[in-house]
């Protein structure tokens, strides 16, 4: 895809980095990078020395870069530029993990403490033939785990 106008490219000699980023937007990511042909140097800098063109070039390169752009001349044909966007990885936020990980093991000894006693209970009656301890362990363990549960949301 050719880029829809050059002299919106340059404003002033002046990268226009809305209508870049505007029609990087309409390009989809192939393997984490989008591309965008802006045109051939030549043409972007008309009338200039060679040396002057590939001062513009780093000069736009530079620019780009400070906005997580990168400038490239493709392979086949060297005076065709064309603004690169690669998908940005990011290390996994470790911090996160363990708080979301402290949670789940905050949660899990709730329930633990809700049931166990009944499940406990409930074992005791069948070995001993009785039927009372079900229910005790249900009366200790829910209000224990109500109870530890109003803990942890007050911390």
């Amino acid at each position: 895809m050719v880029y829809k106008a050059m002299a919106e490219f340059l404003v002033n000699e002046q990268l226009n980095l809305a209508a870049v980023r505007a029609q990087l937007n309409e390009e989809e990511f192939h393997q984490g990078v989008r591309r965008l042909p802006i045109g051939r140097a030549s043409e972007l800098f008309a009338g200039r020395l060679p040396n002057e063109v590939d001062a513009g070039v780093q000069r736009l390169a530079d620019e780009l870069a400070t906005h997580d752009l990168a400038l490239e001349r493709t392979p086949a044909e060297t005076d065709q530029l064309v603004v690169v966007q690669r998908l940005a990885r990011r290390p996994p936020d470790l911090n996160a993990m363990a708080r979301a990980m402290q949670w789940v093991a905050q949660i899990t000894t709730v329930a633990l403490e809700m049931v166990l006693p009944a499940v406990v209970g409930n074992w005791l009656d069948g070995r001993f033939n009785t039927s009372f301890l079900t229910v005790a362990g249900l009366l200790i363990g829910v209000p224990l785990g109500l109870w530890h549960l109003l803990v942890l949301t007050r911390r």
